[in-house]
């Protein structure tokens, strides 16, 4: 998303904000799912955090996931 903020202030292309924008909705979860943890009307429910399971917490909001399992 950097790469792409950085060359819409470079060259005024609003193609890269549409580009931008369909990145965003679908980490959100334009189809249904969030793939960030916390976020979205349906967000993910128990992603693999590591850090979390060894400590015997739930994971952290704002956790993105790659994709659906």
């Amino acid at each position: 998303m950097q790469l792409l903020t950085r060359a819409h202030r470079l060259n005024g292309d609003v193609a890269i904000l549409r580009v931008m924008e369909r990145a965003h909705h679908t980490m959100l979860g334009d189809l249904g799912l969030s793939l960030i943890s916390g976020a979205g009307l349906r967000p993910i429910g128990n992603p693999l955090h590591e850090d979390s399971l060894s400590m015997g917490i739930d994971a952290p909001a704002g956790i993105t996931i790659y994709g659906r399992a």
